[in-house]
């Protein structure tokens, strides 16, 4: 199943960023808008790491050749948004 399988593979990510959401939930010296982002930044992690996974899956050539330049395009996109988030 590609669920065990994601789980299996990105298990240290998943940890960081649950220990990370923990922490912050934990914390009374930040604002609320900082918060909110650091929040923002740990989804966005957790779905960039999904389209990773997902476009390493897809099988080149093949029929989900637009899927997975799309999911290319999404990743080398998304990954200076968020450095600079």
């Amino acid at each position: 199943m590609l669920i065990t399988e994601y789980i299996t593979s990105n298990w240290i990510l998943i940890l960081v960023l649950l220990g990370f959401a923990i922490s912050l939930i934990s914390t009374v010296f930040m604002d609320r808008k900082i918060l909110n982002s650091m929040y923002l930044l740990i989804v966005e992690c957790f779905i960039l790491s999904i389209v990773v996974f997902a476009e390493f899956k897809i099988v080149s050539p093949g029929p989900y050749d637009t899927l997975r330049l799309s999911l290319m395009a999404i990743r080398y996109t998304s990954t200076p948004l968020i450095l600079a988030q």
